[in-house]
């Protein structure tokens, strides 16, 4: 009942309830690149590791990750006792 008189209200959605445009990892790794002149094994290393990430994830939109979704991934590598300490302190 109160969302319904939310909508007579004609209020601007709010920012977290707004839909976010996809935001590819590949499209920010090569950003990141380009802004901090990564060399060639950093920009292979976080490319691999979003690798990993996405695989896990199932799909390749940084905008549908949440902070449970990172915090669940650092988790299962943890328990899986894959990645380097540097990986699984960073993620």
């Amino acid at each position: 009942m109160f969302a319904r008189f939310l909508k007579t209200l004609d209020l601007p959605i709010p920012v977290a309830e707004r839909r976010a445009e996809p935001v590819s990892f590949a499209t920010m790794i090569a950003r990141w690149a380009k802004h901090t002149n990564a060399p060639k094994k950093g920009l292979d290393d976080m490319t691999a590791t979003v690798r990993r990430f996405t695989a896990w994830l199932g799909h390749d939109d940084m905008a549908k990750v949440t902070f449970e979704k990172a915090r669940d991934y650092r988790d299962a590598m943890i328990a899986a006792e894959t990645g380097s300490r540097q990986t699984i302190s960073t993620t």
